[in-house]
């Protein structure tokens, strides 16, 4: 995988991530309001089917009325607890997307770290690699003026004479050059 596909890669996973943890903390908005109007509903509901029966019953004749309260009375308790048990389903859903959540912003943290170490790996090797080329480039500009002076030397009629030093034989152009090897004189 090259540096621009795994830079895509990190920048769509996150926003994969920052979509999720939005679309988590929507839900659990959703929920916690859900949850709200429910647990209203249901506080609400014990009070309006009361109200109803009694009105009701206002009309029954009075043994009659005294076996229906008894029998709506367990109905309504048997309410509340399904509600108070819907309630607490709820509860711990919205607590599971919250959990959710908080992992989501973990990976998030991790990912970032993650891109910057990346970013900072990249940045060394492009460092070294800038260093590398400053380096051979000033050892190709001595070694050009040494391959100068190796062709000079090559192209000239140079031998080494007994004692060690350098001998060159000199054109016969009319200058005190008789075809003969001299001896070189020593830089200064």
């Amino acid at each position: 995988m090259n540096d621009a596909n795994l830079k895509e890669t990190v920048v769509r996973a996150a926003e994969l991530l920052d979509l999720f943890k939005r679309q988590s903390e929507e839900a659990g908005r959703a929920n916690r309001d859900n949850a709200a109007r429910l647990q209203r509903t249901v506080e609400e509901a014990p009070q309006q089917i009361r109200k109803a029966a009694d009105e009701a019953l206002a009309r029954v004749p009075g043994e009659v009325a005294q076996a229906v309260r008894g029998g709506v009375g367990g109905s309504l308790a048997e309410l509340e607890r399904a509600a108070a048990a819907s309630g607490k389903r709820i509860d711990a859903a919205g607590q599971g997307i919250a959990r959710l959540a908080n992992q989501a912003a973990t990976v998030e943290k991790r990912l970032l770290t993650i891109t910057v170490a990346v970013g900072l790996v990249l940045l060394l090797a492009a460092a070294v690699a800038a260093g590398g080329l400053w380096y051979l480039q000033r050892e190709i500009s001595r070694n050009q003026v040494e391959l100068e002076l190796l062709r000079a030397y090559n192209r000239a009629d140079v031998v080494l004479c007994q004692d060690g030093r350098l001998c060159a034989r000199l054109e016969q152009d009319g200058t005190g050059g008789d075809g003969e090897y001299r001896v070189v004189a020593p830089r200064r």
